[in-house]
């Protein structure tokens, strides 16, 4: 068959062109930006081939200075190759800066701020950079919840306008959770105010002021986080006030106090605004059972609920019960009380109760004493009030006591000095062992009385508290008492 139907496709091989070099590189349009400066960031090279996405990334390199409201490039062919040209259009000579809508910060402060100058030609990385540091230094001053360089405006002969928003303006503020002071006592205090741009420094100088009205009456108060504006309806603040209030209160170190006893003193409960005067008083009144070597208080946080805290009472427990034990002498002689001893316990804090008990024992030659009490401050358990008991029985028992012989022709004897002075020791002077017993104001030697005395009681007393630091008690008690001289050494009718 002919080489043609044998052979109908002809494959041909060709290399792809090769790129012209470049001869020359060349930059136009520059007026103030040097060509060193524009040409350091440009990677194309004369003498090697023309690379268009190299030309491309120069182009966008020399955009990215910032100088340039465009850059073109211009391929043109020369002996031996082509010539590459960047044609660059300068960003305007900056003539003047001008702020529009700054009224709270100068605009000389906002030109101070600013790297831009007059005279220089616009670079818009800098000027970018300005805008950044206004609306920085703007939330520096609590100006926030907006972007504060609203607007750039750009002349043909460099004038650089910038509009300024400060701020939101405040059209409305909602305070919330106030029950001590009122919302137009709280408004009063503040600085922000509806029509004024919402700084967050001045509203935290509200908030500051807002404490100290309820600190200037004994109470605190914290603000929930969503104090501020709302970012849901631009232009409205919220003064979202927690008054502190006691969530729960707890009791720490007590092993032998039991709880209750802690707690029926405190006046500062669950759900109660917590009051500096409250809180003292509760300390005073835990203190004073003097049960405890040490008494503080701690608050830590209550849950998730805004204003409420857990009031800690930590107490260190001491020795409440105390007992003693004594050896007396009242003297010797015929008139001495001699010695004698006494047993003692007393138990503020029964049990742990609160209750309180004490006995005394006293048992001398003459003398026998018993006493008992008990003290029940709480009648029901958080009900105060008190009832309190005692009995006693103190007895003396045939105590010698001196007798004087009255005056005249008479055998009468008497306890009553009869004159003079009394003698330091009276078992020692008058008549004698062996002389008779004359009226001269000294005791007789071998003529005494014997003193006997019962004195026994029960005592009972209520108590009902009408104010804080005031109590109605009432009560009765019964003594009965019993008491004789007998004649020793002479006969009784004559006593």
């Amino acid at each position: 068959p002919p080489r043609s139907t044998l052979f109908p496709y002809t494959t041909l091989f060709r290399s792809a062109a090769p790129q012209p070099l470049i001869t020359a590189i060349n930059i136009r349009g520059n007026t103030h930006v040097p060509i060193d400066r524009i040409g350091a960031v440009i990677r194309s090279q004369a003498g090697t081939p023309l690379d268009l996405k190299q030309v491309a990334a120069d182009r966008a390199s020399i955009l990215a200075l910032g100088y340039f409201t465009d850059v073109k490039t211009d391929i043109r062919p020369t002996p031996g190759g082509i010539s590459l040209n960047y044609i660059v259009i300068e960003n305007p000579v900056v003539s003047k800066l001008t702020f529009v809508g700054n009224s709270h910060v100068t605009s000389d402060i906002l030109s101070a701020l600013m790297d831009t100058t007059i005279g220089a030609v616009l670079n818009t990385n800098t000027l970018r950079d300005d805008v950044t540091k206004i609306n920085s230094y703007y939330d520096k001053l609590g100006y926030i919840g907006t972007r504060h360089v609203s607007n750039i405006a750009i002349a043909a002969d460099g004038g650089v306008q910038l509009n300024i928003q400060e701020g939101v303006t405040v059209t409305k503020i909602v305070v919330t959770g106030n029950s001590v002071i009122p919302t137009p006592a709280i408004l009063g205090t503040m600085k922000t105010k509806p029509g004024t741009i919402f700084s967050q420094q001045t509203f935290g100088n509200d908030l500051q002021s807002v404490s100290k009205i309820y600190t200037d009456l004994g109470l605190n108060v914290s603000f929930d986080n969503n104090t501020g504006p709302d970012p849901n309806a631009p232009g409205t603040v919220d003064v979202a006030v927690c008054e502190v209030r006691v969530g729960a209160v707890e009791i720490a170190g007590n092993s032998k106090t039991k709880d209750y006893v802690i707690r029926r003193l405190l006046r500062v409960r669950p759900g109660e605004l917590i009051t500096e005067a409250r809180l003292k008083r509760d300390y005073e009144l835990i203190n004073s059972t003097q049960y405890f070597k040490s008494v503080d208080l701690s608050t830590k946080p209550f849950g998730d609920k805004c204003g409420y805290v857990t009031l800690v009472w930590t107490v260190v427990e001491q020795r409440t019960g105390t007992a003693s034990v004594g050896v007396s002498y009242g003297g010797g002689g015929q008139y001495g009380q001699g010695l004698s001893g006494n047993l003692g316990y007393s138990e503020a804090n029964i049990n742990g109760t609160g209750d309180g008990a004490q006995i005394s024992l006293q048992r001398g030659l003459h003398v026998s004493d018993l006493s008992l009490a008990f003290n029940v401050p709480y009648v029901h358990r958080f009900k105060p009030d008190s009832v309190n008991f005692s009995v006693f029985n103190h007895v003396v028992s045939q105590q010698p006591y001196p007798v004087y012989k009255e005056a005249g022709n008479n055998p009468f004897f008497t306890i009553t000095q009869q004159g003079g002075a009394v003698p330091a020791n009276p078992g020692t002077v008058g008549g004698g062992a062996s002389g008779p017993c004359s009226a001269n104001g000294s005791p007789c030697t071998s003529q005494f009385a014997l003193y006997s005395t019962r004195q026994a009681g029960v005592s009972v007393g209520f108590g009902h508290p009408i104010a804080d630091y005031t109590r109605i008690s009432f009560g009765g008690a019964a003594t009965r008492l019993s008491q004789e001289f007998d004649a020793s050494g002479f006969p009784q009718q004559f006593l």
